[in-house]
């Protein structure tokens, strides 16, 4: 859940990212206000909250968690394979260039 004093800061999370890794395909995180997230390369949705000035995702039923944080003066995704939590050495790490505002 979101709490109110946050909201604005959440709202900066809403919209489209961009994620790039060398030598893979790009694709898109899109963050939604009511803490919805999808991925263009998964089949199965997320849930999103926003925790100490990251928003922190749970991919469905792949087990792979993902952080957006800021990053001077874009965005980066964390990236935690399954069986791994938050506080682990990430998987993998990759710019997150904001593409789109939330509407």
């Amino acid at each position: 859940m979101i709490r109110p004093a946050l909201e604005s800061n959440w709202k900066s999370f809403v919209g489209e990212r961009r994620v790039g890794r060398p030598g893979k395909p790009d694709f898109i995180i899109s963050l939604y206000e009511d803490s919805a997230a999808k991925n263009s390369g998964l089949q199965s949705g997320g849930k999103c909250e926003y925790v100490n000035g990251d928003a922190r995702i749970t991919w469905g039923d792949t087990g792979w968690r993902n952080f957006i944080r800021p990053d001077g003066q874009g965005f980066q995704k964390v990236a935690f394979g399954p069986g791994k939590s938050f506080d682990d050495p990430p998987t993998d790490t990759a710019a997150a260039e904001k593409i789109q505002a939330g509407r």
